[in-house]
């Protein structure tokens, strides 16, 4: 080989020996990229799983507010139920009485 043909080679040897360090290069930023991306996912999924089990917590404290309020409301129908079976009793006795009023005094 001659002196040109070995700066060919050689000169052929460094481009090869760039392009692989350019390619290890290239994949470990990939890995760099992908692990902070990584870490980014995992911390979001934290957080969404959190906000998950807030939720939940919200929602259930606001079935058993719903429940409460439910109760409270078949108490009142039920009392006013009472009130105006009470009242109406109240009516007919008044009733009774005002008619017995009248006819003492026609009499």
């Amino acid at each position: 080989m001659g002196e040109i043909e070995e700066k060919q080679e050689s000169k052929k040897s460094k481009e090869q020996l760039n392009i692989e360090i350019m390619k290890a290069n290239y994949l470990d930023e990939s890995e760099t990229y992908y692990q902070d991306n990584m870490r980014q996912f995992t911390s979001n999924i934290s957080l969404l799983a959190l906000n998950t089990f807030e939720a939940s917590k919200l929602i259930e404290k606001m079935n058993q507010d719903t429940d409460k309020f439910n109760q409270l409301s078949y108490n009142i129908q039920e009392h006013t139920k009472l009130i105006k079976g009470k009242s109406d009793k109240i009516k007919t006795k008044i009733s009774k009485i005002s008619d017995l009023i009248t006819k003492h005094h026609s009499n």
